[in-house]
This record gives structure tokens, sequence and C-alpha cells, in this order.
């Protein structure tokens, strides 16, 4: 019982522990998979893998630029469960920015 319940505090902490990783105007480019992203930042381009704990389809959208993105690291995958994290589409002037050429990053259209 008492290894029960050490595993399940050691279990706890570890999710607290995760790190935050923060990414400013994230291009994401396509789904590729379910809970996998083609997605592209200013260190270039990468796979985002979603934790199964969220419906992340519904709030990652493809062909669209994400003035923010917070996500915790869990290094299998990531999780914007928590509520200070996720992805943040609308810019200071309440616009989307959308891909226009979608594959291809750099090219972006204000909306």
């Amino acid at each position: 019982m008492v290894f029960v319940c050490s595993a399940l505090v050691y279990a706890g902490r570890r999710l607290d522990n995760a790190p935050i990783v923060e990414k400013y105007d994230v291009q994401v480019l396509k789904q590729i998979a379910p809970n996998e992203w083609s997605m592209v930042d200013d260190q270039g381009p990468f796979v985002y893998t979603a934790c199964d704990d969220f419906p992340n389809a519904k709030v990652i959208w493809a062909g669209y630029v994400a003035r923010k993105a917070r996500w915790q690291e869990f290094g299998n995958c990531k999780s914007i469960r928590r509520q200070d994290l996720g992805f943040w589409w609308r810019d200071e002037q309440n616009q989307y920015k959308e891909i226009t050429n979608v594959g291809t990053p750099g090219q972006v259209r204000i909306r």
C-alpha cells in the first residue's frame, strides 16, 4: 500500500514539473496524423505530437499562424490541458494570420 501511494505522489509531482515551452509565430502547416501536426517556428520545422489528454484537433488549426503557443513538454507528447496552456490565434489587432500557400512556410495573409 505504501508503495502504491508513493508511486502516485511521484507521478503527480512529475506532471507538475514537466517543462513549459512557449513559442511565438508558430505556423501550423498541416495535420499529418491523429494528434500530430507539421509546424514551423523561428528555429525551423518540427512535428507537434499532442498528448491524448485534450481534444487538440478542436483548437489547433492547420493553415494558420499561432501568435503564441504554450504547452507542457512530456518528451513523447505535448499537453495543452491546463488553462494557462494552448494556442492563441488572434494578433494585437484581433485578426488571424492565414498561411496562403499551406506547406510553404513564410507566406502569410492577414484576415
